[in-house]
């Protein structure tokens, strides 16, 4: 991660699209992470989204939030500096579309860059937990009709990112160090919001399963702890 950190250190950011931001999280990365930046721009299509970005960012004036369909930016090409998306690709049914058209708004030159959990193997239990409630999670949103597909693995994410006609490319995968993956407060905290996460689907004939599944992953998590999954990090630039 060290050399992830390095190289955001190094970018001027200019004027910057995050798309897919949710309430802004990956925007407070960049603020902290990279060289400078002009404004940043975040979109999403969820109104409450929107408005969570506005008031997280209210004192920051270069930060601002819209609602707009990632598959329908309503941006002139080549308007930005920096196009940028994380956790969120597989939020998509069309992802590719969704990244052609990140760059196809994207200035010659420009900077893309590509941040996403990943669900390869070999991580620890804790990390598996985090995984495995991730796609519990979205099996309850697709209930709900929300499009919530399950994390990539990185081979799934290198296949997408080869379709863009990077210039350069660089690469990056890290974990989040966690100090103590059974703390007790972080445990509960996960574990407490699954039940009102599926309270909902009471009604719906996929309820008994999911909660069934649920208390199987509360087990887990007790018994293994939590902790952040894989993440891979790609750093791309727009040809001349």
């Amino acid at each position: 991660m060290k050399d992830l950190t390095s190289k955001l250190g190094t970018i001027d950011g200019g004027r910057i699209l995050d798309v897919a931001t949710g309430a802004g999280s990956f925007v407070l990365t960049l603020d902290h992470l990279l060289k400078s930046y002009d404004e940043v721009i975040g979109i999403d299509s969820s109104n409450r989204a929107v408005h969570a970005g506005k008031d997280k960012f209210k004192d920051n004036a270069k930060v601002d939030f819209m609602k707009m369909d990632a598959t329908k930016m309503d941006f002139e090409p080549n308007s930005f500096d920096t196009v940028t998306i994380s956790n969120s690709m597989h939020h998509f049914n069309n992802v590719s579309e969704v990244l052609q058209n990140m760059m196809r708004v994207l200035k010659p030159g420009g900077y893309f860059l590509i941040s996403e959990m990943c669900q390869d193997d070999g991580q620890t239990e804790a990390q598996q937990n985090h995984i495995k409630i991730h796609h519990w999670w979205a099996k309850v949103d697709a209930c709900f009709g929300t499009v919530h597909n399950p994390t990539y693995t990185t081979a799934e994410m290198k296949n997408l990112v080869s379709t863009l006609p990077f210039g350069e490319l660089k690469e990056f995968s890290y974990s989040y160090p966690m100090e103590n993956p059974k703390d007790e407060g972080m445990l509960k905290h996960y574990i407490n919001t699954m039940d009102p996460y599926i309270d909902p689907l009471k009604d719906k004939p996929e309820y008994a399963h999911l909660k069934e599944e649920s208390e199987l992953m509360k087990q887990s998590i007790r018994e293994h702890g939590f902790a952040p999954a894989k993440t891979v990090f790609f750093i791309g630039r727009k040809p001349l």
